[in-house]
Parts: C-alpha cells; sequence; structure tokens
C-alpha cells in the first residue's frame, strides 16, 4: 500500500481527528515501521488489519485503555501490541510515530529493541528538526 507523507517526510498510516499515526524516517531515509507495515501486509493481512483498528481508535478517540493492546514502555517510548507483535512509537506533537516493528518472542522486550526505538526517534526528532530549521515543514 502507498503510503502518503506529512509535512515532516513521515509517512501516514492513519489520519483520525484527534491524532496521526505516521512511521518515523531516519535521517538515511529508511523507516523501519513502514518496512515492518509493509512486510505484514505481504505475510499476515489478518494481523495488520488488527493494527490498523487500534490506529483508528487512538487518531479518533485519543486514546487506549487496555494495557493488552498499548502501552507505555519507557522513557517517551509507548508501543502497540498484538499478540506477540509489539509496534513502538511516541508521542509528537498530534502524531504517535512508529519507529519499528518485531516480534516479541520472550517475557519482556530485549533490551536491544528499547535501544532501537530510543535511537529511531533520536534519529527521526533531528531529521525534523533540521526540516524546521530549513524552512521545508
Amino acid at each position: 500500500m502507498p503510503y502518503k507523507t506529512d509535512n515532516n517526510g513521515r509517512y501516514v498510516v492513519h489520519s483520525g481527528s484527534r491524532y496521526v499515526v505516521v512511521c518515523a524516517v531516519k535521517e538515511n531515509g529508511n523507516s523501519p515501521a513502514k518496512d515492518f507495515l509493509e512486510e505484514l501486509e505481504r505475510l499476515d493481512k489478518a494481523k495488520l488489519q488488527q493494527f490498523a483498528v487500534l490506529f483508528q481508535r487512538i487518531g479518533q478517540d485519543g486514546r487506549i485503555s487496555n494495557k493488552e493492546v498499548f502501552r507505555h514502555e519507557e522513557a517517551e517510548i509507548w508501543s502497540f501490541k498484538r499478540f506477540q507483535h509489539r509496534l513502538p512509537c511516541f508521542r509528537d506533537d498530534n502524531c504517535f510515530v512508529l519507529t519499528h516493528g518485531f516480534v516479541k518472542k520472550e517475557s519482556k522486550w530485549p533490551r536491544s529493541e528499547h535501544d532501537k526505538a530510543a535511537s529511531i526517534r533520536a534519529d527521526d526528532l533531528v531529521r525534523v528538526s533540521k526540516l524546521k530549521k530549513k524552512g521545508l515543514r
């Protein structure tokens, strides 16, 4: 599915009345979350649809109170959850920005996944900040 981009060059997954769900874009132009969603589209459309319902709910209602499907992980990182699949994200203004996706195989998140989410978040925010300074936003 082709994704449109927002003013910050992020890929728009869902646009609701309260929030927009987008995929972070690293300075090198890669978007691990978009890649993960495209892989789900090829391999597991049912799982992708389950995430789409969560994106619609956060976009329209502004919150998801069920911690089984959306929860705070640490620091600025939250995650959308469907069984073992995880999509970490962070808030930036009116956006929930997806960092990447993974399949959780242990009872706890691997430290490397927390670090990856934090790294993608930092990379995306630096890229967006540069756009703002250049007046391209």
